[in-house]
């Protein structure tokens, strides 16, 4: 059984195949990444250990949200009846959408007081 090594600048570090089968980076585009428990930072070679939460998809209103997120929500499918799942580590929450088939639709996440990156996917191919 082979070990993973991640070589970073600062540092190496090996992980065995029992502490972790297999590394998974912050890859949302593929929906199974739900599954993880620890995502490696692609940046820094960090693991991160993550839970995730299955939610419904969001109904947009000009009630139900402060104004600094209100460009980013309009964004969101409205009606959509595909998946949003809320990842959240030791730094961040990120919301991930995915269509009804599965595939990766769009992405949010909270960056500073009224800052909000939004990643939207706005056509296929």
């Amino acid at each position: 059984v082979e070990d993973y090594t991640l070589e970073t600048l600062k540092e190496t570090k090996t992980i065995t195949r029992d502490e972790q089968p297999c590394v998974w980076s912050y890859a949302y585009w593929r929906k199974d990444f739900t599954s993880q428990r620890q995502l490696m930072n692609g940046q820094t070679g960090k693991m991160s250990a993550v839970s995730f939460e299955r939610l419904l998809p969001i109904a947009v209103s000009a009630q139900n949200m402060d104004p600094a997120r209100a460009l980013a929500e309009a964004e969101t499918p409205i009606g959509s009846t595909g998946t949003r799942y809320k990842l959240i580590n030791q730094d961040q929450t990120i919301f991930v959408d995915y269509s009804p088939f599965g595939d990766w639709i769009g992405l949010q996440v909270d960056l500073a007081p009224n800052r909000v990156l939004t990643y939207r996917l706005r056509a296929t191919l």
